[in-house]
């Protein structure tokens, strides 16, 4: 489905730049969970293909036409595949659709692509991030943000979901700051290269739906 206009690069790879730098001397430092199996991932494709979703919130700043100024501003990414459509439908089921409902969006992403977009995930260490029960995030802290332009808070809320028939994770930066001071700390690291991966891939195969518009998909 393609509803509007694609979605920016994000603009956070000069920040990621300090963590690459080094993340081989943090390597293996993270945790002691070991890296799953395509199997423990996505489980059998039973000729439907195979439901895999993955979803990222953050907040950026973004020009304000009215006021002529940068403001916060959501970006929900929602990619599903199409084995998720064949099963599910276009709903991905998330909380953040009440109150974000003009996300970057596509729900009929190749299964591949999107196998291999969790398989470098987790090879970038999402197995070893802590999780987050996503009907813990407050929403209502959510829908602030962008009133109060809190920029101290919008910082720390960055949220990734991964789903499939098998498995579902969600992780949020919050839950993984183990930075001391100015240093990161090792999941810190971890979290910053599993997003790269997704920003890698999220703005070439999303597109920014109009208000409602998934409504119309249920």
């Amino acid at each position: 489905m393609r509803i509007g206009r694609r979605s920016p690069v994000v603009r956070f790879f000069s920040v990621l730049s300090v963590f690459s730098a080094i993340s081989s001397l943090l390597a293996g430092c993270g945790g002691s969970h070991a890296q799953l199996s395509d199997a423990e991932l996505f489980g059998p494709d039973e000729g439907r293909g195979l439901a895999i979703k993955v979803s990222y919130l953050r907040y950026d700043y973004r020009p304000d036409p009215k006021t002529r100024t940068n403001r916060l501003g959501h970006s929900y990414f929602l990619m599903m595949s199409e084995g998720w459509k064949n099963k599910r439908g276009s709903d991905a089921n998330e909380p953040f659709q009440k109150i974000f409902r003009d996300p970057f969006y596509s729900d009929s992403i190749q299964d591949e692509i999107l196998i291999a977009l969790v398989r470098r995930m987790e090879a970038a260490g999402f197995h070893e991030l802590r999780e987050t029960p996503l009907e813990s995030i407050d929403l209502d802290l959510l829908r602030r943000v962008e009133q109060t332009q809190d920029a101290r808070t919008a910082g720390r809320i960055r949220v990734i979901t991964v789903e499939t028939d098998k498995f579902r994770k969600t992780v949020t930066y919050n839950d993984n700051d183990d930075a001391r001071g100015t240093e990161p700390g090792p999941l810190n690291t971890i979290f910053w290269h599993v997003q790269r991966e997704i920003l890698l891939l999220a703005p070439q195969y999303t597109v920014q739906v109009s208000a409602g518009a998934l409504e119309k998909l249920k």
